[in-house]
Formats: structure tokens, sequence, C-alpha cells
């Protein structure tokens, strides 16, 4: 099996002293180097090498070689030279010509010179199983001496390496099977196993390809004609891979001959087995005197029960081990006469075996009813058609335009074949189109196969029917929405647990019927359908999906809500005075890299149009830089009773970079200003009030300092008189009526996929040199021609996207897009804030970043009193009427009106009972507080996780700390060992996706679940964890014990405190004017007492 790069040529031994000029004729292969060629076959130690075209002595008409790597198909393909001439070097032709001795040519250096094979190839850096393997086969050469010179090394010796160790690789994880077929890997390499093990890469099998078997060996084939292997040190090792080589090529042999055997097989225009032939029949006479075996006893109580000529399968009686089965057969013998058919199906399907009972009379038998029974058999006997045979039958009718699989489906069922689909995917879709055939509308598509069951009205199943009745009158729940006399059925998993249900309640022997029929016997799960008419509707019950979604619940979630039903109420009452509006930030839409499309995410339910022959593909994939935030600000068109609908109304948008037009608090008042001065037509609102309700995250949430400023300047732009701010409880945005929007907006992301444009080179090595959010924005505050170019490029996938989303519908009415804010119009906001500034305070936006900073501007803190009310669900500002602000901006209700107005109450619940809450009526123009909230009550408990890791809540093992998306403080992340890089990546997606919230789990599944986690007995009311106050990081970054604050304040009553204590917790302002004071450990006089004693 020689390669086509194998050629000849002529070695010429031109050393001087030499009697005569010694050429050789030697094969070498193209591929190979000058100096591999030289150290093969003559004494390395050459004083000169040239190469010519014919052969001449004189070394000025050939070519002087002075690069040993030079390739041979250089020299012979380029410069057209057969001929390689050589000189050893002179001091050693000198020794041999003064001792008289005969100087051996080049072919014996070869043979017997020794040269030192100590070279190996470099070992790999072991990233996965195949570079262990190849060390590993680097390490028997080691052990077999098989070596290379350092000439070779870099070139034979890695080919020789690298070919051994790929075919090692591809028959790894065939080694047993090979084994079974007689292929026995050589000794030398038997231990190379366990590298290419599918089953822990959990792929599926792999199956041996005799195309890539043949490459395999012909790269085996190739490295054998080697000279290098004609080294006598090298004969262990040579007889090793040409055993391994010669045991591939048989493999491969058994594999072609299967395949020419299959490929007949499937050419024939018959079955390999008829009917007609491969059975055979016997009598089996009956001996009264010989007592039948144990084996038999089955067997002949069943023929003893059955009439003559019925035949009966016996399957189900014979042993399941084959040789068993045929000693079985073979040595059958009963107390009465039978008739023995068998049918050899061939290959592993064995034979089937029939048996019926005989009439004891010799004249009482009849060869015709044999016949017939055997004419019986025959019909329930399986058929194999040859793929060549339905082959013809779907070319006959593939012009009719029904699909192949249908056409397989007609061809099954006129020719009752029964053969393996040819594929995976074929049986994929063979099964999909049964399946299509089970769940139509017309019944005449299938069998009736009740009739192999018993009609509805059997009698024999009416003992099961009854039970049934009375099993579901048992089991009859009223379902709290209930409207009609329905069941539904929590009762039972499936039909077939129903029927085990009943069939424990019945005695033994009672029949059962089959799953169909029950089903049939219930209510039918669409009525309007015309396979309703299929079921009788016997029982009351029918299979349904639940509509209703699971959700995560937390301890307000009915507090937060009955908040909502006083905000709808108070809504309603000063309806023509008001606008509601709700806010929520659609999950990111990513956005993939340029010519890299990435699926929005959004599965459909149903197809999409695309033109004829396109296909709809995208990459798939979690991760991504670039995104779209969509933000939906739902108007509300308030309806006159506050049980109607909320869900009337005007759907705006909002498309924003998910890079540097992230959301915030401000952005979000910038925009909601925007569009609200856009349905007014005026700069202020054309109502005083305002009621918004948003999902609380992290811009939205009303306890954070950030989202109350912005609630502030609302207040301001847009000349309110009172802003009632509600949000929903963690873990409950589906309250949210604008939540019900994100469902119209998947209608225009699905089936989708995005990228951005490409920007300069330049930019795009920045974009891919940094993977994370932080790391892009850093740069874009460094080089603001890289934040315009980004922005530039994400531009047109953005206005792609806002003319998709703009031809939606919302109840007849368009959806409105809009841009989103620029920085101008964000400053231009943030700039209201000097409208406080009465004593001319310099207060500024820039410096209210915290909360504490308002304490610094006693306008601002002036305002806070008199204007706000704070709750943990909401966060309301009223004009008071007799402050400066309100001299500038007088009230705009009418004086009977505003008197009238109150704040929002709070949920206040009726005595002695447990989450019943007062009416809006009872409660409206009260003074009520948030008292009645169950997480002031209630401390949460240890759950099963922190059980789990209950030695783990330790300082020792403190390694980051993550935001809760609520609260906003820092709660501590728990790990036995130090972060690795991917950890830290994973919590720094997580934070930027703003899913934790206190209480929850860190990660709910996957592989980082117990390897760090959180404490999850905590919620939003918790005081900060000790543990982070460790070393670690918390002297670093300390923060309020009791809101999280970053501000520490320090005074003279925490000092005099630090000095009575070892450990002073920090507090902020905010906390401590609340009368709060610093949690403290450690009494400096109770350490001094234990040391005096």
């Amino acid at each position: 099996m020689a390669d086509c790069n194998d050629v000849y040529i002529v070695l010429v031994d031109e050393t001087e002293g030499n009697l005569s000029r010694r050429k050789e004729l030697i094969k070498i292969n193209v591929s190979q180097t000058i100096g591999d060629v030289l150290a093969c076959n003559v004494d390395e130690k050459c004083r000169s090498v040239w190469v010519s075209k014919d052969d001449t002595k004189n070394e000025d008409e050939g070519t002087v070689v002075n690069d040993f790597t030079t390739p041979m198909h250089v020299v012979v393909n380029v410069f057209k030279c057969m001929y390689v001439h050589f000189r050893r070097q002179k001091s050693a032709a000198k020794q041999g010509m003064e001792q008289g001795e005969t100087l051996p040519d080049a072919f014996d250096i070869l043979m017997n010179a020794r040269k030192k094979y100590d070279k190996f190839p470099d070992e790999r850096k072991p990233v996965n199983a195949k570079d262990r393997l190849y060390n590993d086969v680097r390490k028997v050469m080691i052990d077999q001496k098989a070596g290379f010179t350092p000439m070779q090394v870099n070139s034979v010796g890695r080919n020789i390496l690298t070919t051994l160790s790929n075919t090692l690789w591809y028959i790894n994880p065939h080694l047993d099977k090979l084994g079974t077929r007689g292929i026995i890997c050589p000794e030398i390499f038997s231990h190379l196993q366990g590298y290419h093990d599918w089953k822990t890469q959990k792929k599926k099998e792999p199956v041996i390809s005799a195309e890539v078997l043949k490459f395999h060996i012909d790269g085996m084939t190739d490295i054998l004609m080697y000279p290098w292997f004609l080294s006598s040190q090298m004969s262990e090792f040579r007889k090793a891979c040409t055993n391994l080589t010669e045991a591939l090529i048989k493999y491969y042999k058994f594999l072609t001959d299967q395949q020419q055997r299959t490929s007949l097989r499937h050419a024939s225009k018959e079955p390999l087995r008829s009917l007609s032939d491969n059975w055979v029949n016997r009598t089996v006479e009956g001996k009264a005197s010989v007592e039948t075996g144990k084996e038999y006893l089955i067997l002949e109580k069943q023929l003893q029960e059955m009439q003559c000529y019925s035949p009966l399968c016996l399957m189900d009686l014979e042993p399941s081990e084959r040789i068993d089965r045929r000693k079985w057969i073979d040595n059958i013998q009963l107390s009465l006469s039978i008739s023995l058919y068998s049918y050899q199906h061939g290959n592993y399907l064995g034979n089937l075996n029939f048996a019926w009972k005989l009439p004891s009379d010799d004249s009482k038998r009849s060869g015709m009813k044999e016949l017939q029974v055997i004419e019986q058999i025959k019909k329930d006997i399986p058929v194999f058609s040859t793929r060549q045979m339905k082959s013809e039958f779907i070319n006959r009718y593939s012009k009719t335009g029904l699909k192949p699989g249908v056409l397989r489906d007609m061809y099954r069922f006129l020719s009752k074949d029964q053969s393996a689909p040819e594929s995976l995917e074929q049986r994929q879709v063979d099964q999909r189109v049964f399946k299509c055939l089970l769940e139509a509308d017309d019944p005449d598509l299938l069998y009736d196969l009740r009739k192999n069951n018993g009609s509805p009205k059997c009698e024999e199943l009416e003992p099961f029917w009854q039970e049934v009745d009375r099993f579901l009158e048992e089991q009859a729940t009223v379902h709290e929405r209930r409207q009609g006399d329905h069941l539904y059925m929590p009762f039972a998993i499936s039909l077939s647990d129903l029927r085990n249900q009943i069939a424990a309640r019945l005695p033994g022997d009672a029949r059962l019927p089959t799953l169909s029929t029950i089903r049939y016997n219930f209510w039918p799960p669409n009525p309007s359908q015309k396979s309703a008419l299929n079921y009788t509707g016997r029982f009351k019950v029918k299979f349904a999906v639940q509509q209703r979604l699971l959700h995560a619940s937390h301890e307000d979630k009915r507090y937060a809500a009955y908040q909502f039903s006083l905000l709808k109420e108070m809504a309603v009452k000063w309806r023509d005075h008001s606008r509601m509006i709700c806010l929520d930030d659609k999950a990111i839409v990513p956005v993939g890299e340029p010519n890299n499309p990435i699926s929005t995410g959004v599965r459909p339910h149903n197809r999409s149009l695309a033109l004829h022959g396109a296909s709809l593909s995208a990459l798939d994939h979690d991760f991504h830089v670039c995104g779209i935030v969509p933000s939906v600000l739902f108007h509300v068109k308030i309806p006159p009773d506050s049980r109607d609908s909320f869900y009337d109304g005007e759907v705006h948008v909002t498309l924003k970079d998910k890079i540097f037009q992230p959301s915030s608090a401000i952005r979000h008042a910038t925009e909601s200003i925007s569009i609200l001065r856009g349905i007014s037509s005026d700069i202020n609102l054309d109502v005083p009030l305002l009621f918004v309700y948003t999902d609380g995250g992290p811009d939205h949430r009303t306890t954070f300092w950030s989202v109350q400023l912005s609630s502030i300047l609302t207040f301001i732009a847009l000349d309110l008189d009172m802003l009632v701010t509600a949000r929903t409880a963690p873990m409950a945005s589906y309250q949210n009526p604008a939540e019900r929007c994100m469902s119209l907006l998947n209608l225009g992301l699905q089936n989708t996929s995005l990228h951005r444009q490409e920007m300069l080179e330049d930019f795009e090595n920045k974009m891919k040199r940094n993977c994370s959010l932080q790391m892009v924005r850093k740069v874009g505050e460094k080089q603001p021609e890289f934040k315009t170019a980004l922005l530039a490029s994400s531009g047109s996938v953005i206005s792609s996207l806002k003319e998709r989303l703009g031809r939606l519908k919302w109840k007849e009415g368009d959806v409105i897009m809009h841009d989103a804010a620029q920085e101008p119009d964000i400053e231009e906001i943030q700039n209201l804030v000097r409208i406080l500034d009465c004593v001319e305070e310099g207060i500024s936006f820039e410096k209210l970043k915290t909360k504490a900073s308002v304490s610094s501007f006693k306008c601002l803190e002036n305002f806070m009193t008199k204007h706000t009310r704070q709750r943990q669900y909401t966060f309301q500002i009223k004009k008071c009427g007799n402050c400066p602000y309100c001299v500038f901006n007088p009230i705009r209700m009418s004086e009977e009106d505003f008197a009238n107005l109150h704040w929002l109450p709070d949920p206040v619940e009726v005595e002695g009972t447990l989450e019943e809450y007062k009416s809006f009526d009872q409660v409206y123009g009260e003074e009520t507080d948030d008292s009645s909230r169950p997480s002031l009550k209630t401390k949460p408990q240890p759950t099963e996780a922190d059980m789990r890791h209950k030695g783990g809540f330790v300082a020792a093992k403190a390694r980051s700390f993550i935001l809760c998306k609520e609260c906003g403080k820092r709660r501590v992340v728990y790990g036995s060992k130090n972060l690795t890089m991917p950890q830290t990546r994973a919590l720094e997606r997580l934070e930027e996706e703003l899913v934790y919230v206190c209480g929850a789990p860190l990660f709910s599944d996957g592989p980082l679940q117990d390897v760090l986690y959180v404490k999850e007995a905590l919620n939003c009311s918790s005081d900060m964890e000790a543990t982070y106050y460790s070393d670690i990081f918390g002297k670093n970054h300390p923060v309020c014990f009791y809101c999280g604050d970053t501000e520490i304040t320090q005074n003279d009553i925490i000092r005099d405190l630090e000095k009575e204590y070892g450990i002073v917790r920090p507090i902020c302002k905010t906390c401590f004017d609340q009368g709060k004071r610093p949690a403290v450990r450690n009494s400096q006089k109770a350490n001094l007492g234990k040391r005096k004693r």
C-alpha cells in the first residue's frame, strides 16, 4: 500500500579515497528532509552534500545543500534532482586508507553504525485526554528505547508519534468490541485504555467507520515504510506497530465485507425471508407413560384447556437464553400429542414457535385443518421488507406531493411491514406522523381497537366502571375557581396510575380495560371538535393543562397585593384628577457580535412566516456582552370601578443600549416625564395626581434613595399635587399590569436573532479583550470615541427592533415606540433639584448620592419631612401649601378637593384575624403605619440548605458578597475554598442580572449550588451578618449594620462606645437619627475584670 509521495533517488558516496563511487537506488518519502535521508542511510558526519540532475562527479555542476532541513519534495519537484552526493569527513577516510582497510559504504553504515537514538518529541501540555494519551504513547516509546536522532526527532519522530497516538485514540472506545472479533491490541499498547470514554463524556456510543478506519490504516502503513524502522534497535516496536496495523486491516476487511452484504440485501426486490419457506412443522406424539418435565407443565396445562387445532404462541413460555431455548424445543415431550410449527426469521430475531393440540386418535386428525392453522399463523407473522421494496413504492407515489414520512406510513399499513427505520432521524419523523394520526380529528384514520377490548357496554368491565364512579365521588373536590360541574383530575398522575388505583380496589381476577377505553369514557377535552364524537362522557373528568403559573412566594405577597388594591381604589376615587402608569423592564434582549446573530431567547409556540427555501437559524447561548433593554410604560385607562380591568390603555416601549444606557432610577424618571409630557401636550401633566406602580427592581425600589430622589424630580417636573409610587412584593412581579405587555413583545421577538454592525478593527479588538459589562464601560469612560462607535454599532439593531415592535397592536391600539433618554435630557431633569435650594446652599444632584447627604441641605431635609411619606412598598409626595416650594408652585386642585386628598393608606389588619385587612373606606383619611407587614412580625427560619451548610457560615469561609436587588444589602457568599476565576465571573454575571434577593438561594441548581452559597434564613429586614465584618473584606468596606448604607457616621457617642467595647458595628446617620444605636460586643470592663482575677 505504497503512498504516491514515495519516490526513488540515487545516493552517491563521493568520499575521497574510495576505490569506486558507490551508488545505491533507495526509496524515500518526499515529506522527509535531506537530514532524515542522510541520518538513516549514511554516517551523520558529512563534510559536504550536493544534489544534481545527472550522475556527475563535479560538485560545481550540482546544487550545494547547506540546510539539512530542506524537504525532499523541494529537491525532487523544484530542482528536478534525483542524485544526492555526499562526502564523509576527510579524517575518517584517511584513517581507513592508512590502515589498508576497505571503507564501508553508506549502506553498511546504515546497518552497523551505532547511532544515538536517544531523542524523543516534546511532551504535550495535558489539556485533555487526547494529550494524556499522546504523552503515554511517548512513554511507551521511551520504555521500548525507540528514540530518534537529533535530526529526526522533530520530523520523523513527531510524525510517527502523532500518527500512532491518533490511531490508538480512535480505537480506544472500541477495544472491547474488537476483542470479541478476535482483534487483539499488541501487549505494549494494551494498558492504554479509558482515554476516549464516551460514557464519562456523556455522549452517545461512537460507531467504527470503515472510511475513518481506512484513513488510520493508511497512516500506520506510511510510517512503517520509514527507514527508521529498519534499525535492529526498533525491532520490538516495529513488530508491535505491524501487528496493530494488521489487526486493523483485518477488521477493516470485515467491515467492508459486511457493508457489501448489507448493500446486496437492501437492493433485493424480495424479502430475505419468505413465508412460503423457512418454516418447519413436525408432530410430537404424546406419551402418557412418561412423566412430563416440570419445564413443560405450564405448556401442557394451557394446551389441555384449548381446543384442538387452536394455535398457541410459545414466546412467553420459552427460556430467554438462545441455547436453552433450542434445547427446550428439541426435547419437548408432553402427555398429549401436539403439532409444533417453527418459522425462521434469521439474524438475531431467532424463530417463532407455535403449538396446537392434536386429537389422540390418528383417524380424527386432518391435514387440511393443519394447513388452515398454518395460514392463520402466517397472517400474524411480521413481514420485513427490504429498502429497495420500500423505495420502489415511495418513488412511484412521490410525485403526488406527499411527504416521505406519510408514504412510509402508507407502505407499512398496506404491506404490514415491520422493518426498523433506516436512521434515528427517520424514526423520529415516523413517530411524529403516527402521533399526528392519533391526534387527528377524523376517527376513520385509525382502527377501532375496542373490538379487542370489549365494547363500552361489556358486562365484564362493568365492575371496573362502577368502582371508577365510586372512586371519583370520594375524590371529587371543588376547585377554588370552579364555574361548572366538571371535575379536574389532580388525584391521578396518569391514566395508568388511575387504572392501577382502581385495580387495587377490585378482586385480583377482575377484567381491566385498556388505557384508550378509559380515556374515551371521560369528558372530551374540546367538545367543539369532531374528535369529541369518540368520547362517551360517562365520567365528568378531563385532562387539562394547568394555566396558572407557579411562583416563588414571599411572606409579604398578600400584604403588597392588598396595597395595590388600595392604590387602585384611590386611583378610581380621583379618576378625573389623575393618571396611572405601570413601569417594568423586559428581560435583556441579547445582541450578537458582528456576523454572529444570537437568538433573542423567545421560544415560539407557533411557526412564523419565512421566504421559501430560507431557514431561520441563530447562535443560541447564554453569555453575551451587548444587548437591548426594552422598558415598558403602560398608561392605564383608569376604570370607573376598582373591580374592573386595569389592562386597558396605551403601551409605550423605550429601547436602550444595555452597556451605556442601563436602566436607572433617574433614566426611568426622565423617560417617563418625556412620555407623560407628550400625552399631555404640555410641560406639566394635565392632571395634578399621578399613580405609579412598579415591580420593585433596583431602579424602582421605593426604599432606595436614588428612586426617592428621582420621584421628587418627577414631582417637580410635572408640577404634581401628589405622586404615589407603589411596588410589588419580592418575587411577585407578575402582579404588575405592565408584566402582561411582555407577552405581546414576545410576539415581535420570537424567531428573531440579532447582531450588531462591525466597528473599526482597533475597537473590535478592545471588545474581544474586555468580556464583561464593567470592563467595557471602563473602556468607554476612558475613550469616548469607543463609546460612540459601540453605540452606533448597536444603533442599527435598535432601529430595526424598534420598527418591528412598532407594528404590534395592544387591543386595537398601536405600541408606541420611543428613543432612549440622552445625557443632556437626564442632566436637565437632574438640575431641577436646584429649585429646592431656597437659601442658596449649593445643592446639586451630584452631591446627593446617598441619603445621608440630605442632612447637609436643610431645604431638602425640610421638603422630605413635610412632603413625603415612606413605607416598605410605597413612597408618596404631596404638596403642603405653606412652604417656599408650594408658594412658587401652588396647589392645582380646588381647595375642597385638596382637603379631601389624603395619603394612600397602609393595609391594616383586622383584629383577631390573620392577613384579613380593613377596606379602603375604613382606612382612607386615617393615620396608618405598616406594622401589619408580615416581614416585620416573623423571623425567617433556616432552610434545608442552611442546615446542610450549617458549619460553613463562619468568617473563615466568607469569600465574597452579593447585593440584594430589593434592599441593596451586602449578603456574604460562603465557600470551602477560595474563589476561582470562573466562579468570580459567575458571581459578577449573577449580580449584573439582578436576580438575587435576600432569603433566596445563590444558585438554585448547577455545579455551583453547593460550592458557593448564602444564608437563606434572612429577609430584607434582617441586619447585616457579623461575618461580613471579618478581616477578609468587612474592614475595607464598612457598611451600616442595620440598613447596609456605605455612608458611615462618627460622633462622640460612638467614640465612647469604642472605648468601652471591643467590637462596635458601623452605623449610618439616618439609622442613628431614628434612635438606633451601634451594635456592640466584648465589653472592655468585663475583659479587664477577667484579667484581674
